[in-house]
């Protein structure tokens, strides 16, 4: 990765923030059919969930996937497999809502789903350990912490849930990661000067 100034690194990291928080929160409103937080599945396994979980996993990951993968460009990374990871964390993660049983699907959506996400945009990127335990950290624990308040916060019109869940996840999740992504950057930027320096010496 070559070095990003401070100052762009820092519009990135703000863009990323509002922009994951925006595209979070048009998914979680648009493409989510009526239904409670989890769907209605009762306390067996919904096969006829798949078809949903597919449609809004897709639509959901490619607003926020593709809109970031664009957003990459602005600091020189080009991966469509940032594209392809966050469209399949979020079809997994929808299948989870909308077929496992109540009881379950938001316990297991809430410790999960994150960390899926997390783990397939370290992929994409191919990280060393460090860079990718930090994003994955930066995803999983908002993204957890979101969806439990969403469900706390939530009345029982479905538009309301899934805007909550998608604006508080949206918001701490793209703090969170904007503030790994400053740090990466800032530590690349440190890497590549350390190294010209002693080039230089």
């Amino acid at each position: 990765m070559s070095a990003v100034p401070i100052r762009r690194a820092s519009l990135f990291a703000t863009i990323w923030a509002f922009g994951t928080t925006a595209t979070f929160t048009v998914s979680g409103f648009a493409f989510h059919f009526p239904g409670a937080f989890p769907p209605n599945n009762g306390d067996s396994f919904n096969a006829d969930g798949f078809l949903g979980a597919l449609i809004n996993g897709i639509l959901t990951g490619a607003v926020i996937g593709l809109s970031q993968m664009f957003l990459l460009r602005m600091v020189g990374i080009r991966s469509w497999r940032w594209a392809a990871g966050t469209v399949v964390g979020l079809w997994l993660v929808h299948t989870v809502g909308d077929v496992f049983p109540d009881g379950t699907a938001l316990t297991l959506m809430a410790l999960v789903g994150g960390f899926l996400l997390g783990a397939l945009q370290w992929w994409a990127l191919e990280w060393p350990a460090g860079r990718g335990l930090l994003w994955l950290v930066a995803t999983a624990v908002p993204w957890s912490l979101g969806l439990w308040l969403s469900s706390l916060l939530a009345g029982t019109d479905w538009r309301m849930e899934h805007i909550l869940a998608g604006l508080i996840s949206g918001a701490l999740t793209g703090t969170t990661t904007a503030v790994a992504w400053l740090w990466i950057l800032n530590t690349s930027r440190s890497k590549e000067t350390g190294t010209n320096v002693a080039v230089s010496g």
